[in-house]
């Protein structure tokens, strides 16, 4: 019956308007392609892929087998200037276009929808080829996320709590919502792939009382000892309003099992996904939903979703209609930049970091080896409970209050 919905339904397109122009957009339909066949994404460039394959295989292999990357110091060579803290930023590019249009009291249904189009476009501004830097115990990141016409914004607030395991801790504020939660950084290096996972609920409230947890599905990076890069995201995307029992469930591994001739139809590669946005505390009796048979507390399914990462995201009414939320290169990411006074202990201004950024890896290296012997004694100092993070696990109004006045 889902799939029947979905092959009979009437496309009614919702994407922001927009040109193929943000950087975002330009980086990655210029640096990566789609593979064929089997989905997911690659390297254009197969001398960069080459390249980057010969200096995993130097310092991968030399590494016992599952092994952590909070336990590794890892080469400059292999890693990106940029910090995990920027590229969570970059996953929430979106949050200022879709968040911002719900209302003071929106439905619990448009709420997910929302939440989902927000999460499901920011994935490809998160992938990667290089391994983003860690940052150290105390680093903080602030900045502002807006539109291009600086209608809309968001402020940005994180910091690195925990060591080992790397653990850090976020809040974001927008107008008619704010974003809490704590991320650990779980980096798992099984083999030629590193497998990257985001352990730990995020939490976003609407200025009406509304909460909606969820949690993001893993990123796959592989073939790091072979001749192709191959990248995709993997598990699932889950997501709760627990006030109103409505429950979203979309699976990355789709693609990968699809046996029937609907899911044939919607395609069987590494980068769609299949999933629904349901109830399930309504009356009467449970709902099979042999698509997914994983999912079993299902009462009324509300809204089925389709689509893959790197192209778009729908949404199917049970009336045969399908709303298209977000298409790759048409809906363009929102722009970042510092917020106000830059902390002497922002991400920013790591001598390493920034020597990186300009090339000078040499140098970089050095100062890079600095930071851990930094890293090493505040950890000494942290057993000793002698150092108090600025953020709290779950940030409050009153640190909120507190940036305000920096800026």
């Amino acid at each position: 019956i889902l799939m029947s919905t979905i092959l009979q339904t009437k496309v009614v397109e919702k994407v922001s308007p927009g040109k193929n122009t943000s950087p975002e957009i330009k980086y990655f339909l210029g640096k990566f392609e789609v593979v064929k066949g089997k989905g997911g994404i690659e390297l254009k460039n197969k001398e960069e892929a080459n390249a980057i394959n010969d200096i995993a295989k130097k310092f991968f292999l030399l590494l016992p087998n599952k092994v952590t990357m909070a336990l590794v110091s890892i080469p400059l060579c292999i890693l990106e200037p940029k910090t995990t803290m920027e590229k969570l930023v970059d996953l929430w590019k979106f949050a200022p276009i879709y968040l911002n249009k719900l209302g003071p009291k929106p439905n619990s249904v448009a709420a997910m929808k929302a939440v989902l189009s927000f999460v499901i476009a920011g994935l490809y501004c998160g992938v990667f080829t290089k391994l983003p830097l860690m940052p150290f115990l105390g680093e903080t990141l602030s900045a502002v996320i807006t539109t291009p016409e600086e209608k809309n914004s968001c402020l940005v607030y994180m910091e690195q709590i925990s060591s080992q395991p790397p653990i850090t801790s976020f809040a974001v504020y927008g107008p008619e919502y704010k974003i809490t939660g704590h991320y650990e950084y779980q980096f798992l290096i099984a083999g030629d792939r590193i497998e990257m996972c985001l352990k730990g609920p995020t939490t976003i409230t609407f200025n009406g009382g509304m909460e909606i947890k969820f949690c993001y599905p893993y990123l796959k990076l592989r073939g790091l000892l072979t001749e192709s890069l191959h990248m995709f995201y993997s598990g699932n995307l889950l997501a709760e309003d627990r006030k109103n029992s409505t429950k979203a469930y979309i699976n990355f591994n789709y693609g990968k099992k699809a046996s029937s001739y609907g899911a044939r139809k919607l395609g069987t590669k590494y980068d769609s996904f299949f999933g629904i946005i349901y109830n399930y505390k309504a009356s009467g009796p449970l709902v099979s939903v042999p698509e997914l048979p994983e999912v079993v507390d299902v009462k009324r399914v509300y809204e089925i979703i389709t689509g893959s990462w790197v192209e778009e995201l729908a949404f199917h009414k049970e009336k045969g209609i399908a709303e298209i939320t977000w298409k790759i290169g048409e809906t363009i990411p929102c722009k970042t930049r510092p917020a106000g006074v830059i902390l002497p202990s922002d991400v920013s201004t790591r001598p390493d970091l920034i020597t990186f950024k300009k090339g000078d890896l040499i140098t970089a290296e050095k100062e890079k080896k600095k930071e851990e012997k930094r890293q090493f004694e505040r950890e000494l100092l942290l057993k000793e409970d002698k150092y108090i993070p600025c953020f709290p696990l779950y940030p409050t109004n009153s640190l909120y209050q507190t940036f305000i006045i920096l800026i």
